[in-house]
């Protein structure tokens, strides 16, 4: 299997889905510090290292989607995408967190990157 060492971090997202677990906010000042556990960090360098990640999602969302809204992307849409639009859009999720706090953590709340994995899992297996 290709992303093996991506599909370990299975059993620990599904652990995450619909909890507050996997990160802490810390108060510093007036401004809260996000920190994430290190499985999170470790799982974000493995998507990298294992090539998952790509520098181009956004190029590769927009030829594929064109001017849609990602957001609007129902489980289907994601099931009919080639692997490389999966991967664009997990990339989406990873890159864009640096730019829009919280968007990770609603992601590992509300599944959305254990789907996109699953996803993953399951066009290897069949």
């Amino acid at each position: 299997m290709k992303y093996k060492k991506i599909y370990e971090y299975i059993p620990y997202l599904e652990k995450l889905e619909n909890t507050d677990d996997g990160y802490n906010f810390i108060s510093k000042e007036s401004t809260p510090l996000l920190t994430f556990d290190q499985e999170i960090i470790t799982l974000r360098e493995d998507l990298y290292n294992e090539g998952v990640i790509h520098q181009d999602y956004n190029k590769i969302l927009k030829d594929y989607y064109g001017d849609r809204n990602i957001k609007t992307l129902k489980d289907e849409d994601v099931k009919k995408a080639p692997t490389i639009v999966v991967e664009a859009l997990i990339s989406n999720i990873i890159k864009q967190d640096r730019f829009v706090e919280g968007l990770l953590i609603s992601c590992l709340k509300n599944g959305s990157l254990l789907f996109l994995i699953k996803e993953l899992k399951n066009r290897e297996e069949d």
